[in-house]
């Protein structure tokens, strides 16, 4: 007859459980990175897709600044959409702002990018 007792049954099942959480933790880390690469995979499907219309877009007298403008007013319209199609148990809060704070963010952003080393993938 094996018997143990029920302190060593606490043991194993604390042991268990500490398993447990671990696997969890793992497949919960695994899931972000691969939403993570998801999302990564999306953008750049859609870069590929836009690089010719924008350059024909700038090819009939744009520039790369309006092409730019035009990237992050569709990236501002979709995080809206996005943002008031939550489900009802989350609450949204949209604040006002004007087209010039835009365009300032899109300055500042064009900026740290001229400072900025490029980075190789």
């Amino acid at each position: 007859c094996y018997c143990i007792s029920s302190q060593q049954a606490m043991v194993y099942k604390a042991e268990a459980e500490k398993i447990k959480r671990v696997k969890d933790a793992e497949a919960h880390c695994e899931a972000l990175y691969l939403h993570g690469v998801g999302i990564a995979g999306q953008r750049k499907a859609l870069t590929d897709h836009l690089k010719e219309p924008f350059r024909r877009y700038m090819a009939e007298g744009n520039s790369q600044r309006e092409v730019m403008n035009l990237l992050f007013m569709t990236q501002y319209m979709d995080t809206l959409a996005a943002v008031t199609s939550a489900s009802d148990d989350q609450q949204s809060l949209l604040i006002e702002g004007n087209r010039g704070n835009m365009f300032e963010v899109t300055d500042e952003l064009q900026a740290f990018e001229r400072k900025s080393p490029k980075i190789r993938g």
